[in-house]
């Protein structure tokens, strides 16, 4: 692990890449990079554009302990956490037939979660 300092002076720890891999993967990457190779039959991407997508899920694991300290609108925090503006939040839903009501009520546990964000963030 290693410390880093938010912008508000918060000292967080981060996992490395490696040991968040040894978390989520049980294997290095390493290790994980020769599992690939040996089943790349199985898969039509290729080995680096898998390691790529877990570099990115690294990338995006950081960038959610910066933004758990960041008062965010629940338009940022849509986008932040769940990827989506409310037009394509929208768009995945419609494409996986999702009713207009189940929809409503996903969008209204992501409210939730973005309240509890914002009433957990500590002001100085």
């Amino acid at each position: 692990m290693k410390e880093y300092t938010l912008s508000d002076g918060t000292l967080v720890m981060i996992k490395t890449y490696e040991e968040w891999m040894q978390d989520r993967m049980h294997m290095t990457e390493e290790e994980f990079r020769a599992e690939l190779d040996r089943t790349a039959c199985y898969r039509p991407e290729g080995t680096d554009d898998v390691i790529n997508l877990y570099r990115n899920k690294y990338r995006e694991y950081v960038d959610r302990i910066h933004l758990d300290h960041i008062s965010l609108t629940v338009l940022e925090y849509l986008k932040a956490y769940e990827g989506h503006t409310p037009a394509t939040f929208h768009e995945m839903c419609v494409a996986t037939g999702l009713s207009r009501t189940d929809e409503t009520a996903w969008l209204e546990s992501i409210r939730q979660a973005w309240e509890q964000h914002e009433d957990n963030i500590i002001p100085f």
